[in-house]
């Protein structure tokens, strides 16, 4: 009888809420309380499962999104950052070549005064020496030239990197880097070569009168004339000067001299000091043989008491050339040059142009 009843099926009775429905009955049998009890565990367990997932699935998309957004916005600083250094590197390029056309405007500077100066093609010579430093029986033993007039005021003379911004390029910081790397190591060459023409510009300035560089248009008006003067001696070697530019005493008589005299034996080449035309060589009076070369800017330049020419009147010279060589023909004391400039037909000291030869 036990085991009857432990077969018997198990009722589930359902209970409408509405008391004119009839209540629901339903039958199972006995074994099927297990399964619907595991079927139910495993239900809840898929479903924690489940929202557990979903729970891990949107912690992760959230850590995603998190991520995007910091990789979001580290892209658009490096993109402000780029953008700023292209900007940089724009004015970077520009600062470059606005210093480029600088030095450019210093170098075009440089070169006019330069040229001005005739500092372009150097022509060393020899340095002179005074004739109180010269032993008495070579200063004294060779004298010679002509009377004439103080020298006039001369005459007036005739007066006479841009780059381009490149398109910002992450290289152009290095090209613009490398460009001032350049341009810096060039400075020291462009300084020492200032240096060089203030330092030529004042040795000319200080023998120039003060009364004649008062004005910009003077100024460069004389800096032309020492720069077209000749600047040599007419003698290779050291020369010694055996007579001054000026009053002096010849024979007893004050006479003005024109030029300097040279101390120079019989023979010795006597060279132009400078490209001209020769405009005379023959005898004349107190210089005896001499030759007269004609240059530009009005200088002329003399060279008296010749023992013999080797140019002859409208010959082409360079400076250098010989001309002739020296001896004690005219009213001379003994073998010497007698050299002199003139400038528009008036006698100026030599020396005042000696040495200007650039470099």
């Amino acid at each position: 009888m036990a085991r009857k009843r432990d077969k018997q099926p198990i009722t589930l009775l359902i209970v409408p809420p509405q008391p004119e429905r009839a209540p629901v009955s339903l039958r199972f049998p006995r074994w099927t309380l297990p399964l619907f009890l595991i079927l139910g565990l495993a239900f809840f367990l898929a479903l924690g499962y489940f929202v557990d997932s979903r729970a891990n699935l949107e912690r992760e998309l959230a850590h995603y999104r998190h991520m995007v957004e910091l990789e979001s916005s580290r892209q658009r600083e490096m993109r402000d950052t780029i953008l700023a250094q292209q900007e940089e590197a724009k004015l970077l390029a520009s600062q470059v070549a606005e210093f480029q056309e600088s030095l450019g405007e210093v170098d075009r500077l440089a070169e006019q005064v330069a040229q001005m100066m005739g500092l372009i093609t150097p022509t060393p010579t020899p340095t002179p020496e005074p004739a109180s430093e010269v032993a008495p029986s070579e200063s004294q033993g060779s004298l010679g030239g002509q009377a004439a007039a103080a020298p006039p005021p001369p005459t007036p003379a005739p007066r006479t990197f841009s780059s381009r911004g490149a398109r910002p390029t992450m290289g152009l910081v290095d090209a613009n880097v490398a460009q001032i790397a350049t341009l810096e190591a060039s400075l020291p060459t462009r300084i020492t070569r200032l240096n060089d023409l203030i330092a030529e510009a004042n040795k000319r300035l200080e023998r120039i009168d003060p009364e004649r560089r008062s004005t910009k248009e003077q100024l460069e008006r004389e800096l032309r004339l020492l720069a077209a003067a000749p600047h040599g001696w007419p003698l290779d070697g050291k020369v010694q000067i055996t007579s001054e530019f000026g009053y002096r005493v010849l024979e007893g008589v004050r006479e003005f001299h024109e030029g300097v005299d040279l101390n120079a034996w019989y023979g010795t080449p006597v060279k132009a000091t400078k490209d001209g035309v020769v405009t005379f060589a023959g005898w004349r009076g107190g210089l005896g043989w001499t030759v007269e070369i004609k240059h530009e800017e009005g200088f002329v330049t003399v060279y008296g008491h010749n023992s013999r020419l080797l140019v002859k009147k409208g010959a082409q010279v360079k400076a250098g050339d010989v001309i002739a060589r020296s001896g004690s023909t005219g009213r001379s004391t003994g073998p010497h040059v007698h050299y002199e400039i003139r400038l528009n037909g008036k006698p100026v000291d030599p020396k005042k142009y000696i040495g200007l030869d650039g470099n």
